[in-house]
């Protein structure tokens, strides 16, 4: 098992002026045989999801004050259906160069957690605000990441009351 944390600050100059803010923390592990999910029918959750392309996808963000570089937009299709989201990612060819160096690459994991705002979007009413996740529960990666990725989201929206319902 390995941790990690995930800090940003501003750089204005050298040392930074701001102080480091940490944004994420986790553990790693390696999964067991046993530990595997069951299967996901992707052909039936598209069948039966609505889909975004890559563009209203990307405008929706926009629209919520948050503008991804091309590096960054790298989801190509997104279908979503009660709290769940399905992304389609390709890796631009800007990134080929840098991938040997990670297990996936960080614009390419970004992209994974872009897929859970699609699911968290869609789970909540139009017109809320931007969603910004503070945990998971769970990350599970099947082998490197080469080529088209596949990112499956579910969310766990609270009702009224801070239960957590899975939707």
């Amino acid at each position: 098992a390995a941790q990690f944390q995930v800090f940003s600050a501003e750089a204005i100059g050298s040392p930074p002026q701001s102080p480091w803010r940490l944004h994420a923390s986790g553990s790693l592990r390696i999964a067991r045989d046993g530990d595997a999910s069951s299967p996901i029918d992707l052909e039936e959750f598209r069948r039966t999801a609505k889909e975004l392309s890559n563009e209203s996808f990307y405008t929706e963000f926009e629209r919520r004050g948050l503008n991804f570089g091309s590096r960054f937009r790298t989801v190509q299709r997104i279908w979503t259906r009660d709290g769940k989201a399905l992304g389609l990612i390709e890796s631009p060819d800007l990134l080929a160069k840098e991938q040997a160096g990670y297990g996936i690459h960080p614009a390419l994991l970004d992209a994974c957690l872009q897929v859970v705002a699609a699911a968290v979007t869609r789970a909540e009413e139009a017109g809320s605000p931007l969603f910004m996740p503070l945990g998971i529960d769970s990350f599970r990666i099947f082998g490197p990441a080469k080529g088209k990725l596949w990112s499956m989201a579910t969310v766990l929206v609270p009702d009224r009351k801070g239960t957590r319902l899975n939707s």
